[in-house]
């Protein structure tokens, strides 16, 4: 499981992406046999609007993995996430 943590600094945006290990395997973020993986990874919150087409396309899988903490945190989203 990779977990990052996101920070709106100028507001009240927050949240944090719960990735599980075969999810970045499968999207070619983190090295398998005869693929090397990314140097870096960027990450997009529900909130950010206006990307690029390829950066739409990342937030659209990225979504199912991100927890948004900036107002009720809906806990068995979070349970699913950390503990399956």
């Amino acid at each position: 499981m990779v977990i990052f943590l996101f920070l709106n600094l100028k507001g009240a945006l927050k949240g944090q992406f719960v990735f599980p290990k075969s999810i970045l395997i499968n999207q070619g973020v983190l090295r398998r046999e005869h693929v090397k993986g990314k140097m870096a990874m960027r990450v997009y919150p529900t909130w950010l609007d206006h990307l690029n087409l390829t950066a739409s396309k990342t937030q659209k899988w990225q979504g199912d993995y991100f927890i948004d903490l900036s107002s009720e945190v809906d806990h068995n989203r979070v349970a699913q996430l950390y503990f399956t």
